[in-house]
């Protein structure tokens, strides 16, 4: 049997990790690397600290950390280059915004599995550091 934290990661993300903020606000990113996950778009609704809904637009699971306020895109690095140097650009490109992440360890808390709720990232890209 597979192990709990990898058994059904099929699917394959670029992921671009938030380190910081600019001073417009928008996140600071490292530079994009695959992944592998699984994402089911979902509609939901989550809670801010502050009480507020939020609206999110799928369910990720991974075997790696998470960091909330991430990007995330469904698809490898070879297509990204593609989709964002062929002309849709990024805009186009249905990039998501990592938000609620959980931890969930193995039973003798060796290895985890990080899943989180996505929400569409409408901003443009940000640049690496």
């Amino acid at each position: 049997m597979p192990d709990f934290e990898t058994m059904d990661l099929e699917q394959t993300a670029v992921y671009w990790e938030k380190v910081g903020d600019n001073n417009e606000g928008l996140p600071i990113v490292t530079d994009p690397v695959e992944i592998d996950v699984r994402w089911v778009d979902k509609k939901g609704t989550i809670k801010d600290p502050k009480g507020n809904s939020i609206s999110t637009d799928g369910d990720l699971a991974c075997d790696q950390e998470l960091v909330e306020q991430s990007l995330v895109w469904l698809g490898t690095l070879e297509a990204w280059n593609t989709v964002t140097n062929g002309g849709l650009g990024f805009q186009g490109a249905n990039v998501s915004s990592i938000l609620d992440v959980t931890i969930t360890p193995d039973l003798k808390a060796r290895n985890a599995r990080w899943t989180a709720r996505v929400m569409r990232y409408g901003d443009f890209l940000p640049t690496p550091p």
